[in-house]
C-alpha cells in the first residue's frame, strides 16, 4: 500500500495519527530502507489497527508511565514482529 492509500484510510475512517502510530510509521520507513517490504506493509496495517483501537476506546495508548519505546515494543512483541 502506498502512502496516499494509507493516509486515505485514516481520513475515511476518522482515525488519528497518534504518537504510537507515528512511531510505527517511522518503523515503516526504516523497514523500507532496509529492503523489508513485507514487514513494512505489516507495520502499516498494525498502525491502522492501533488507530482503530484508540478511536474505539476514546484515548491514545501513550498515557501513563510507559515510554513510547516500551509501548511500541509491547505491541510489536504481541504481534510477533519484535
Amino acid at each position: 500500500m502506498d502512502g496516499q492509500t494509507y493516509l486515505a484510510i485514516f481520513k475515511e475512517n476518522g482515525l488519528v495519527r497518534s504518537d504510537l502510530v507515528k512511531i510505527l510509521e517511522h518503523q515503516v520507513k526504516v523497514l523500507q530502507e532496509n529492503n523489508m517490504p513485507a514487514n513494512a506493509e505489516e507495520a502499516k496495517w498494525l498502525a491502522i489497527e492501533i488507530a482503530e483501537e484508540e478511536k474505539a476506546q476514546g484515548y491514545p495508548f501513550l498515557n501513563g508511565n510507559e515510554t513510547r519505546e516500551q509501548i511500541a515494543q509491547r505491541y510489536l512483541k504481541a504481534r510477533g514482529m519484535f
